[in-house]
């Protein structure tokens, strides 16, 4: 099983000034996560392995969010995390999904997008 990236940039609008970055600069960050989930989900179908997309699981947990709410530090972290990295609660939610397809797998073990 493959793991995608997931929802790490802010909104489409940007977060400034909540984060130091604009709409262009949002936009060009989710093409470069997109395109790294699109160079895992490609050899993961080519090969029969399971891709898990966890795009969905940041969308209204991104940077621009309030702290306590975000999947994802921001380029001005709140915690001890990498920049655009997912901090506790987005590696929990990745978690859950990750154990949620697991056991979908055991009982229909058809490889394929999760």
């Amino acid at each position: 099983m493959l793991i995608g990236d997931g929802s790490s940039a802010p909104r489409p609008a940007g977060a400034f000034p909540t984060q130091p970055n604009w709409d262009v600069d949002a936009d060009h960050i989710q093409v470069v996560v997109d395109h790294l989930s699109a160079a895992l989900r490609t050899p993961a179908l080519q090969h029969d392995a399971t891709f898990l997309d966890t795009h969905s699981l940041g969308v209204g947990h991104d940077s621009c969010t309030a702290p306590a709410d975000r999947y994802t530090v921001g380029l001005v972290p709140t915690r001890i995390v990498t920049p655009l990295h997912p901090d506790a609660g987005g590696s929990k939610a990745v978690g859950r999904s990750l154990a949620d397809a697991i056991r979908t797998y055991e009982h229909h073990p058809n490889p394929g997008p999760a």
